[in-house]
């Protein structure tokens, strides 16, 4: 199989054309039916909104593992509008196209399915608790994504695989972006270099074969800047959208969601409050 390799240099800002709209709204720390819990202490990591996904509508769904519940952000609404009861602290949440949850339990090595119904079914998937790991939406599935790595759910689903996208941190400014096919080989490898680059993570392919891809970089020794790339198919750069906010005050299984779209959704829990971002079009 020819493997194809080419080098991605960004271009300045000032060069690519800005097309998205810019929403956000803002959540209350609190114990109602339209806030979010938080519990922080001194000397002891805070707890509170750590997980996000959205659903076909563009409804956000939000851990809200305080007040022992998943919440319901309506971006048609501007606010919560719905609450599912469910205990516990868990890893990350995915919402499938058929509007199923998925919960991640990596101290367990579970996966908890919640169905629209309510019913509640588990699946055992070893290796999880041993390996930093979190849930992936790709082509309408829910897989469980691992250094790097895909594990689908069903070896159905496995099959019907015919690629996916990884991404390989190199060195300080430079990353790799692998695509690669159902049997695990290389297709292609794009080689992406930004100035002071220190991370970069897949987010997901739209309707139209766009790449989207998040990368972090140094602004200074203590600051750290994020960012979206966007790339045609053919793996030219078109776009980057600058993410200005990224003060997190609690961990979250991920700094940003993409949807099939290609809408940029950011669940930011501040000191403060909780602030939601969306880039739309």
């Amino acid at each position: 199989m020819l493997l194809i390799k080419f080098f991605l240099f960004l271009p300045l800002l000032s060069s690519l054309s800005f097309s998205h709209k810019f929403y956000s709204f803002t959540i209350n720390y609190g114990s109602g039916t339209g806030e979010l819990g938080i519990i922080f202490e001194p000397e002891t990591p805070p707890i509170g909104p750590f997980a996000f996904s959205t659903d076909t509508e563009g409804n956000i769904y939000i851990s809200d593992p305080v007040n022992s519940s998943i919440k319901i952000f309506s971006f048609k609404e501007g606010k919560i509008s719905g609450t599912i009861p469910f205990k516990g602290l868990y890893d990350d949440l995915m919402v499938s196209p058929l509007d199923e949850i998925y919960i991640l339990k990596r101290d367990s090595s579970e996966i908890l399915k919640i169905e629209k119904n309510g019913e509640i079914s588990s699946l055992n998937f070893d290796g999880i608790s041993k390996i930093p790991s979190k849930l992936f939406l790709w082509k309408g599935k829910v897989f469980v994504r691992k250094e790097g790595e895909i594990s689908y759910l069903t070896k159905k689903d496995l099959e019907e695989l015919s690629y996916f996208y990884s991404v390989e941190y190199l060195r300080k400014g430079e990353g790799k972006l692998k695509k690669i096919d159902s049997s695990g080989k290389i297709i292609s490898e794009k080689f992406i270099k930004r100035d002071n680059l220190v991370s970069l993570e897949f987010l997901n392919e739209d309707r139209e074969g766009k790449i989207y891809i998040q990368v972090e970089y140094l602004i200074d020794e203590t600051k750290v800047g994020l960012e979206v790339l966007k790339l045609n198919p053919s793996g030219d750069l078109i776009d980057v959208v600058p993410i200005p906010e990224n003060d997190y005050f609690i961990w979250t299984s991920r700094l940003l969601f993409v949807d099939d779209r290609g809408w940029i959704y950011q669940v930011l829990p501040k000191r403060d409050f909780v602030k939601i971002n969306i880039w739309g079009y």
